[in-house]
Order: structure tokens, then sequence, then C-alpha cells
């Protein structure tokens, strides 16, 4: 399933070409249907990591975050980061607005926020 998720996501591959795949290399018949049930199941087997990651990002000293523009199935996205020195987390959201921030490091977030000034880190911004 880390194989589907990773076509699927980085490689935006569509399940219905992942099952052919398999089909052709593997004989393995699986429908693009079960191929997507595993990935949704694989992504909240993964929720407790994303925690432990948010968590360890939040706690650290430092945040570097940037923002950049991201197409999912052809429609208008942001690809948002948010990288410390062990760990990086990346969100993609519609929105480019302070909610975005605001939800991944929280309000109270106390430490040095590394950014290119774009006006939706304001609201974190204290040092």
């Amino acid at each position: 399933m880390l194989l589907v998720a990773a076509l699927y996501k980085h490689q935006f591959v569509p399940y219905r070409k992942i099952s052919r795949m398999f089909a052709d290399t593997c004989g393995l018949k699986v429908s693009h249907g079960a191929l997507q049930q595993g990935v949704e199941r694989l992504s909240r087997w993964m929720d407790g990591e994303m925690e432990a990651i948010l968590k360890a990002i939040r706690a650290g000293p430092t945040v570097n975050v940037y923002e950049t523009g991201w197409r999912v199935d052809g429609v208008n996205h942001w690809l948002w980061a948010f990288v410390n020195q062990h760990f990086t987390c990346y969100q993609i959201d519609r929105r480019r607005s302070s909610k975005v921030p605001l939800n991944i490091l929280g309000e109270g977030y106390k430490g040095v926020l590394v950014s290119d000034f774009y006006s939706a880190y304001n609201p974190l911004a204290r040092r």
C-alpha cells in the first residue's frame, strides 16, 4: 500500500493505471476501488505519526515555513511546508490564508518563525 500511495500521491498515477500495472507485472488483480480504500486505511494508520511530527515541530525553537502553488486534479491548491531541524510537515490546502499556519502551529506557538514575510504568517510572527 505504501507503493500505491507513493504512485498515486507523489507520481500522480491514477488508481486505474496502478491496478493495470499490478495485473500486467505481477498477475495481481485488484480493483482501483480497493486500492483507494487501502490508501485511505493507510492514512488512518499514519494519523498517530502525523500528530507526533506536529507535536515535535510545535515544540521546536524554530520553524521554517513556506507555501507554493500546487495542483490537485486540475484544481489550484497550496503546498505548505513546516520544517525544523528534525521534522518536516507538508499540508496541501485550497486556502492560502493564515488559518493554515495557525492550524498547524497553533496560536500559542512561541518559537522563532522563519518565513518570506508573507502576510499569512503575521498572526504567528512573534519573533
